[in-house]
């Protein structure tokens, strides 16, 4: 997998599955390279594979370094940190388009201009320029 989807020959020094085996699950597998350099450009391009052309693959697999349980506590508490401020931003961004469009110019008249106000109606102006009630036209 790892040649067909990166083009890389890789030494696998040891591989071992992790954890209880769970029917309708893929247990997870920890796999020891050889050197630390094909560790890192395995880490660092894992997110390709959510493009990959097999399914299996896109849906399944993911690469993650093998971290000690404080790295592994300290990893899980920067995401957590991250989630909580990308939901305040974003929350903080609906206040906002809430705000802006019940206070916006869209439901507000602009100007001295009422919305309760009669619909215009222009009067008729004759070819002379006067209108019906005898005043000019540019007048009105």
């Amino acid at each position: 997998m790892i040649c067909h989807e990166f083009d890389q020959e890789v030494s696998i020094k040891n591989c071992r599955r992790l954890g209880n085996r769970i029917i309708g699950k893929s247990q997870n597998v920890l796999v020891t390279l050889s050197s630390t350099d094909e560790a890192q450009f395995l880490v660092a391009n894992a997110r390709s594979l959510r493009q990959s052309q097999n399914e299996f693959v896109r849906k399944n697999i993911c690469s993650n370094p093998d971290l000690t349980p404080a790295d592994a506590k300290a990893a899980y508490e920067l995401r957590c940190v991250r989630r909580e401020r990308t939901k305040t931003r974003q929350s903080t961004r609906a206040t906002t388009a809430d705000s802006s469009l019940n206070g916006s110019s869209l439901n507000r008249p602009a100007g001295n201009l009422k919305i309760t106000a009669t619909e215009f109606v222009p009067i008729p102006v004759s070819s002379d320029g006067i209108t019906q009630n005898g005043m000019p036209a540019s007048a009105q």
